[in-house]
């Protein structure tokens, strides 16, 4: 007597299995792509951030004595910022662009108030850009 031992898979078994992965993949790659450029986007906007508070640091303390009038304005390229860790040059998607990246502090004294604003417009080679 022959023993019929099928050992494997059928081809329709393979193909099912095939037909489910790439509905898997379908639904995860935009998922975790997106989540990857969110966090790409978080990354830019939090070392903007710090950029700003650099400035602020370095343009309260120069201020001194100084008053400054509502017309008056500083602005500030994002080359000149020096950071104590990180890259100050670079952003998640590429390398800013020296004529477009730049961060202004002005004078508050609206309805009472004092001390500086900070406006930032930074663009990169990447094409991203921001406006905080």
């Amino acid at each position: 007597m022959k023993k019929n031992n099928k050992k494997g898979f059928t081809l329709i078994e393979l193909l099912a299995v095939i037909i489910i992965l790439g509905i898997l993949l379908l639904i995860a790659v935009p998922a975790v792509s997106k989540y990857i450029t969110d966090s790409r986007k978080k990354t830019y906007k939090n070392n903007l951030l710090k950029m700003v508070d650099e400035v602020s640091n370095n343009v309260n303390s120069l201020s001194g004595g100084y008053t400054f009038s509502s017309s008056e304005y500083l602005i500030v390229p994002l080359a000149c910022v020096e950071l104590e860790k990180g890259s100050n040059t670079k952003s998640p998607f590429g390398t800013y662009e020296p004529h477009n990246s730049f961060i202004v502090a002005t004078w508050n004294n609206e309805t009472g108030g004092t001390g500086f604003k900070y406006y930032v417009a930074a663009l990169d080679d990447g094409g991203y850009g921001v406006n905080i």
